[in-house]
């Protein structure tokens, strides 16, 4: 029985811990494009918001993906140029842009594969740059605002969260 309870405590550490990794690294052959993607990974899951996110790369054109569910399924867009602002403890900000207007569907907020394939979400992707990155890299983060068709949001839990970002950043090697 006790050798159960250390397996099983190990197994939720291993769980706990399961590095983030580079999902994919391609280069397409017809146009020489590499493209690259972090792993999923979750930010923020509760009954107020369900946030995922990754790193991508097409070539040195980084961008920050995220899946968001608000609630149990809120009806809402982000348009194009809407705002991520993150703010750290040393007051600095920086202001990441959606590149295209998004409209919540069904499954849209989910991972791949997962849970929420019925339910209403939506996946953003805002441009990140490499002094984005350095500045996500270097500094503690104090909040986190997402600019929707209703206003804003402010996920509490990625704070909590943040070195997810800050590992998927240096799983990605660039910068």
């Amino acid at each position: 029985m006790q050798k159960a309870s250390v397996l099983i405590i190990l197994l939720v550490i291993f769980i706990k811990s399961y590095p983030q990794i580079l999902e994919t690294d391609v280069i397409n052959e017809v146009t020489g494009d590499r493209t690259r993607h972090t792993s999923w990974e979750t930010l923020q899951h509760d009954f107020r918001f369900v946030v995922f996110f990754r790193i991508t790369a097409v070539n040195d054109i980084h961008f920050f993906e995220m899946n968001l569910i608000i609630g149990s399924g809120k009806t809402f867009s982000i348009d194009r140029d809407q705002e991520l602002v993150f703010t750290f403890n040393n007051n600095s900000t920086i202001r990441l842009y959606n590149i295209e207007k998004a409209v919540t569907s069904e499954g849209g907020g989910s991972k791949p594969g997962k849970w929420y394939r019925n339910t209403k979400g939506l996946k953003v992707r805002y441009n990140l740059s490499a002094d984005h990155m350095e500045a996500l890299r270097q500094n503690k983060l104090k909040s986190c605002r997402i600019y929707t068709d209703d206003g804003y949001i402010e996920p509490g839990k990625i704070i909590k969260n943040y070195q997810l970002i800050v590992r998927a950043l240096e799983v990605m090697g660039d910068v």
